[in-house]
């Protein structure tokens, strides 16, 4: 977590989100990290964010592991839940150059850099640059709108155990239903917050 563990000066954790309704704009500089559903790719929002895990050791054998995000008191979700589920990017289009950065939108992993050129998409929907199956989902619910509160999702051990050995993309946070979930933004707080205690969080188990 950034500012606290392993030591207050970790700053390893990136992220930032992606607006199919904004597609070419950076969109790294907000104070949240929105996900979005509504009836067309122009009304999806998703999340990405990245660990550095470089202080794990890499004959580590990973035995667990799970990320968990602060929801802000902005969320706004409609009379239908939303599943947010969260993603890995394949390897293979980590070994094709697209390693996404800070400056990444819809369309372009990084400046002038689009997911196109590694992952074959060129549709409005972009769902070729992560995996479609989710590692995990949580389901939420209009009931926590106007409230701020930590949630979690499960991390295969696998997956962490492929970014020990170097090949690190990060992860995507989405709505499973997009468009056939009610119209919904879920906030959440940013890297670089003021309050250390709102970033988001990887815990890994190992031996």
């Amino acid at each position: 977590q950034n500012g606290v563990f392993p030591t207050s000066s970790y700053a390893g954790e990136i992220d930032t989100w992606a607006d199919g309704g904004q597609q070419a704009t950076v969109l790294g500089g907000n104070a949240f990290r929105r996900i979005k559903t509504g009836s067309g790719a122009s009304a999806y929002g998703r999340v990405l964010l990245k660990f550095d895990v470089t202080s794990i050791p890499v004959n580590a054998q990973v035995i667990s592991a799970e990320v968990q995000m602060k929801k802000m008191n902005t969320t706004n979700i409609g009379s239908n839940p939303v599943t947010v589920g969260v993603h890995d990017l394949p390897v293979s289009i980590y070994t094709g150059g697209c390693i996404w950065s800070l400056t990444a939108t819809w369309t372009e992993y990084g400046s002038s850099n689009v997911w196109f050129s590694c992952d074959g998409d060129s549709s409005g929907s972009q769902l070729s640059f992560f995996n479609n199956t989710p590692l995990n989902t949580v389901s939420l619910t209009n009931s926590i709108n106007s409230t701020s509160a930590l949630y979690a999702w499960t991390i295969p051990a696998a997956t962490v155990q492929t970014w020990i050995s170097g090949k690190n993309n990060g992860l995507v946070l989405r709505s499973e239903g997009e468009f056939t979930e009610s119209v919904s933004s879920i906030d959440f707080y940013p890297y670089n917050d003021a309050t250390a205690s709102n970033h988001a969080t990887l815990l890994v188990t190992y031996q």
